[in-house]
């Protein structure tokens, strides 16, 4: 009988093993990592109650978090539905932390949550017309905390849209719409998250549950590709001075500050493999940016094992890289 190992995506075997080009070392830890992590979590669903109910304005009682089997996994988050009042739902998405490398380069989570909730701030401001889920706060592994302003008490927002106005008025820089926010200790969690809406199946559902079943339908296709084409227009009217990411730094100021925090990072710290872009890294050209981008592929075919498996496919890579 032939031995299987547990990967992500299902079993495999040794012979499969052998000829894939990814670090199966490295795979192999994820499932028990991922168990870990929701075990974790599980563990503090009073606090995450307590989380969800500080930045909705609500009791912790009105805040449900479903059951695992209900929960959502993807390729880098996963997301716990909170049932809160209206018969509604909203999503507390945590990174899961190996998948990120949050080990290999301490800080990945924290990054991946500040820019990604800068990215929520920045279409907010600049491109209200792409439908987004709104972003209802979120938490970095410090404790750290945010809440949109919509979802402070009268007096604080007030002050807040009078302090934006006179910022504005007088040419400088104007803080987002997230407020760092004190009164509850999240550091015992020490997981950050994002707090979002939950777009209900009525309205859509997620491209990942269709894709396969209906990617051949060309009207599908066709509108689907007229929507993201839209979507990049729209982007391409507002103008950014540089290359990298929008980031909410810990004043709550929305700031071109970061290095491009791509997948292709991510998944190459998760396998140990070193990205030589520091975090405050921003490029004010395309050629530089390029030039970082092809040397992902080095370090793969550096630092990764099982990166090639013959020398014939080793020059090709590095011939198409130097091309």
């Amino acid at each position: 009988m032939v031995r299987t190992r547990r990967l992500r995506r299902g079993e495999v075997t040794y012979s499969w093993a052998r000829n894939a080009e990814t670090n199966i070392l490295v795979a192999l830890e994820d499932h028990k990592k991922t168990i870990k992590l929701c075990a974790n979590l599980l563990k503090k669903s009073a606090l995450l109650q307590q989380a969800a109910a500080h930045h909705l304005r609500l009791s912790p009682e009105q805040c449900e978090p479903s059951h695992p089997k209900s929960w959502l996994f993807g390729s880098f988050n996963v997301c716990i539905p909170i049932s809160v009042p209206g018969n509604k739902e909203v999503l507390m998405r945590f990174p899961i932390l190996h998948r990120i490398g949050e080990s290999f380069r301490p800080g990945n989570a924290d990054e991946k949550l500040r820019c990604e909730a800068g990215a929520y701030a920045w279409l907010r401001e600049n491109c209200p017309s792409i439908p987004v889920p709104k972003l209802y706060g979120f938490s970095l592994s410090t404790g750290q905390n945010f809440t949109a302003i919509e979802n402070l008490p009268p007096v604080p927002r007030l002050l807040h849209h009078l302090r934006r106005r006179l910022l504005k008025l007088f040419g400088c820089a104007v803080p987002s719409a997230y407020i760092p926010q004190e009164g509850l200790d999240l550091s015992i969690l020490k997981a950050g998250y994002l707090l979002i809406e939950r777009i209900p199946e009525s309205y859509g559902r997620m491209l990942s549950c269709t894709w396969e079943d209906k990617r051949h339908d060309k009207g599908l296709r066709a509108n689907l590709f007229k929507g993201i084409s839209k979507t990049i227009l729209t982007l391409a009217q507002v103008p950014v001075p540089r290359i990298g990411s929008f980031m909410i730094d810990d004043s709550g100021f929305l700031t071109l500050s970061n290095r491009p925090l791509t997948l292709e990072i991510m998944d190459s710290e998760s396998q140990q493999i070193p990205v030589d872009i520091p975090r405050d890294m921003t490029y004010s050209s395309v050629n530089a940016y390029v030039l970082d981008c092809l040397s992902f592929h080095d370090n793969r075919l550096h630092f990764q094992p099982n990166a090639i498996n013959d020398s014939p496919y080793n020059y090709a890579n590095r011939c198409q890289t130097f091309f």
